[in-house]
């Protein structure tokens, strides 16, 4: 067993943590009311692993009362510097990130985000107002099928993304939603 926690608090625990809960949060402007931060790091949604090693997790939320942040949780603990500020969706691609969800303008966003150099390509940006329910990355056509609700006809919609090329391609409309997405090759 390892002699002290991965994360928490160091005022709260005796042995020491190897990150800080209190200082991560205060250092990327959080407060305790984030649910994340207000319960030492214990409050983790869903956990991604990247090709390269590394984890990944959506952090934050207590019964869908508060915001949910895309974090590094491995092998550091950061919040990623995403345009998402509630995350509903995330996928690994590769060493990539898939990530739906609202940004600040509450608007619905679904963006690639790239690991390696902290950057973001939006893949389906906010004047689509789309839902994104379920995202699956389909290695053999390097893209992502996903399921959602288009806001504009209230239509439930099956798509893809081309990585390549950043094309959005709807496959099939219609009034009921899918409720669950399985792989596509």
């Amino acid at each position: 067993m390892e002699s002290k926690y991965w994360i928490g608090s160091s005022a709260d625990v005796a042995e020491g943590v190897y990150f800080d809960a209190p200082t991560i949060c205060s250092d990327a402007g959080m407060t305790s009311s984030n649910y994340f931060c207000g319960f030492s790091g214990s409050m983790i949604v869903s956990s991604l692993m990247t090709g390269d090693g590394n984890e990944y997790v959506v952090a934050g939320e207590n019964g869908g009362v508060s915001a949910k942040y895309a974090m590094q949780y491995y092998p550091t603990v950061r919040f990623l510097s995403t345009s998402l500020t509630t995350v509903t969706i995330a996928q690994t691609v590769i060493n990539n990130l898939v990530l739906g969800g609202l940004n600040a303008n509450s608007k619905n966003v679904l963006a690639l985000y790239n690991t390696s150099n902290d950057t973001e390509t939006q893949l389906i940006g906010p004047d689509n107002e789309i839902e994104v329910y379920h995202a699956n990355y389909v290695a053999s056509g390097n893209k992502i099928m996903f399921d959602r609700l288009r806001f504009a006809d209230n239509k439930y919609v099956i798509g893809e993304v081309n990585l390549s090329t950043h094309g959005v391609t709807v496959v099939n409309a219609g009034s009921t939603k899918w409720t669950d997405l399985q792989a596509f090759s």
